[in-house]
């Protein structure tokens, strides 16, 4: 195992600042992970491989990603680098500048290695990227290939991009953290829009450090908090697990068991009466802004387009009054989010329904994601387990609109419990 993959970014960076390790072997270790899988795992659109920092010496010495290669999802714009959009009508296209998230990244001395494969501008239509543990399934969509490209320890990080299950889903398939910020914490300029009022820019990566560090420097602000008092965990909508299969359950048990060892008051946070209600509106928010986002790309180049990406843009537009409604509802539900926590800090859910289904035309089932992307709140994938065919699965955490730093060390508590608990299990497991 290369050294980048068993030491923290932060640390990495530091390494290289303080002169102890230099940007290339970091990034030739990822290319020869690129080299070694690519052929058949087909994470990137595209693979820079004259990539180097965009600033030097002092500068880059004083930069938090100091020499770091990451991964940007293909509908966030680079301008050294085509952006396609996942889309055969944009290939070969070079946007004027950079993404406001990829131009910050660059600014604290990241190494752009390339774009990964996205669903046809991160809609329904997923590329042609394979889970990483079982290449005969789907990494789940629209930030495939970012998840795949993490997994298989291509790049130590990268972008991605969230309207309704596009960052957790991944993150849980292929067995990596997937952080889905509060809606708007990361600029979002320079980024194929979808869903105006949902979508949302995320980070995929090995560990919840590794999360919470890239994801602080590109919100530009500090995303750690020390956790005090006794910690409340709601399980929500625990009543309705039962729907879930075995893995899921065996994942959402595991971080139960880990989360109380590590000292939190476990509770259970039912339902609301609405929450059947949020697939219906973020489905009427998505059709209506779809229909002018892609108007473009519809008019003028419809018969290229991806079989299921003009399927979506053949559905009917909702009205205005209904879309309206939409997204009062939205905000309705955004300001009844404090009874839904009721005295929790945190809440627990299942991230998938099961482990990512096999092929790759289908990219698995968001409905968990969906309302947490309604509803604005931080979500964070964190990988619990193992189920069919070596598959992953993990759980997922929520948090209240704002309360990012919270959730990160939750997260970080899990995971380290999680890890603690497997070398114990192994040590007591006879040779």
């Amino acid at each position: 195992m290369d050294e980048w993959q068993q030491r923290p970014v932060r640390e990495l960076a530091e390494a290289i600042a303080a002169g102890t390790l230099t940007p290339a072997p970091v990034l030739q270790a990822c290319l020869r992970k690129i080299d070694a899988r690519e052929r058949t795992l087909a994470a990137w659109a595209h693979v820079n491989r004259a990539a180097a920092p965009a600033i030097r010496g002092d500068a880059l010495a004083a930069a938090p990603l100091c020499g770091i290669p990451i991964g940007v999802k293909d509908i966030i714009d680079t301008a050294d680098m085509p952006t396609c959009y996942g889309s055969a009508i944009y290939e070969g296209f070079r946007p004027a500048a950079d993404a406001a998230c990829v131009a910050l990244a660059r600014a604290a001395g990241a190494v752009v290695l390339g774009k990964t494969v996205t669903a046809e501008f991160g809609l329904s239509s997923p590329g042609a990227t394979r889970n990483p543990h079982n290449e005969a399934h789907t990494p789940g969509a629209s930030s495939s290939g970012s998840a795949a490209a993490v997994a298989a320890g291509m790049v130590p990080l990268a972008l991605g991009t969230q309207t309704g299950g596009s960052i957790i889903r991944p993150a849980s398939y292929c067995g990596i953290v997937g952080y889905k910020p509060s809606f708007g914490l990361i600029d979002r300029t320079g980024v194929k829009p979808l869903a105006h009022s949902l979508d949302t820019i995320g980070v995929l990566t090995r560990t919840v450090d590794d999360a919470q560090y890239f994801a602080g420097v590109l919100a530009r602000r500090e995303l750690a908090m020390p956790l005090h008092g006794a910690l409340r965990i709601g399980r929500y909508g625990a009543q309705h697990w039962g729907n879930l299969s075995a893995a899921a359950q065996s994942a959402l048990q595991q971080a139960d068991e880990a989360l109380l060892l590590a000292g939190a008051v476990i509770g259970e946070r039912p339902l609301p009466s609405w929450h059947d209600e949020l697939q219906a509106a973020f489905s009427t928010i998505v059709l209506w802004d779809v229909a002018a986002t892609l108007a473009f790309e519809k008019l003028q180049h419809l018969p290229r387009l991806r079989e299921e990406t003009r399927k979506v843009l053949g559905y009917d537009t909702p009205a205005p009054a209904e879309y309206d409604e939409a997204l009062i509802q939205g905000e309705t539900w955004r300001a009844a989010l404090d009874a839904l926590f009721g005295d929790c800090d945190v809440l627990l859910a299942p991230a998938v329904p099961d482990v990512a289904p096999e092929g790759i035309l289908h990219s698995g089932d968001p409905s968990y994601c969906v309302p947490w992307s309604l509803l604005h709140t931080p979500s964070l994938a964190v990988p619990v387990t193992t189920g069919a065919r070596g598959l992953p699965i993990g759980v997922q955490l929520i948090a209240r609109i704002g309360d990012d730093a919270r959730l990160l060390a939750v997260g970080r508590l899990l995971e380290s419990t999680l890890q603690a608990m497997r070398a114990s299990q192994d040590q007591a497991e006879p040779a």
